[in-house]
């Protein structure tokens, strides 16, 4: 037998031997079994997935490239999907099974990180977001002798009142000679006690 000038490996020793003495009827087994592996039926995790895909396909001496990255494609999580598709250095489908084999392993831990991170916020949310709707309600309270945001009416004790009427003021505004009524009053709702008043309320 004439020697080659290429060099044999041992890889290429085992291949040739896997080949040849591989029973026909493990190999149809094999690939019965990959038409039916996929992650969201039978792993919750990505390198389950990959391992058991990786043994399924050493029983498959013929197996291409290209086959395979067809089926480890077709069986992933749709969550992972379009993940793992598309080589990011290329922007091309996956040509080499390795580089895309070591892409999903990372997409996957990646994915769990971020599942956690969210379920972390749903069972801690932040402070601000159990502040009540009383918290609300105080900071739009006017301060003592200012005026509310809105034409709000304020009710005016009887002493108030009878002070505004006395001192021609408005009894919304304290506007002296307004030329309108509390009730018909157009300006904000003045907070606190009218000028000058001295009383209870």
């Amino acid at each position: 037998m004439q020697a080659s000038n290429q060099d044999v490996t041992l890889a290429d020793v085992r291949e040739c031997l896997v080949k040849r003495f591989t029973p026909a009827a493990t190999v149809a087994s094999a690939r019965s079994l990959l038409d039916n592996h996929k992650q969201e039926k039978q792993f919750r995790d990505i390198a389950s997935y990959v391992a058991e895909f990786d043994r399924i396909c050493s029983l498959i001496p013929d197996l291409g490239c290209a086959d395979r990255i067809h089926r480890f494609i077709s069986g992933l999580d749709s969550r992972l999907l379009l993940r793992v598709s598309i080589d990011p250095l290329t922007g091309q489908r996956h040509t080499d099974y390795d580089r895309m084999r070591t892409a999903a392993l990372n997409s996957g831990a990646e994915m769990v990180d971020e599942i956690a991170g969210i379920l972390n916020k749903r069972e801690h949310p932040s402070k601000k977001s159990k502040a009540g709707p009383s918290s609300s309600k105080q900071q739009q309270q006017p301060k003592a002798g200012g005026h509310s945001k809105g034409p709000f009416k304020a009710p005016r004790s009887k002493a108030v009142v009878e002070f505004c009427k006395a001192h021609k003021l408005c009894m919304n505004c304290y506007q002296k000679d307004a030329g309108h009524m509390g009730k018909d009053c157009p300006h904000a709702s003045a907070s606190g006690f009218p000028p000058g008043f001295v009383g209870g309320q």
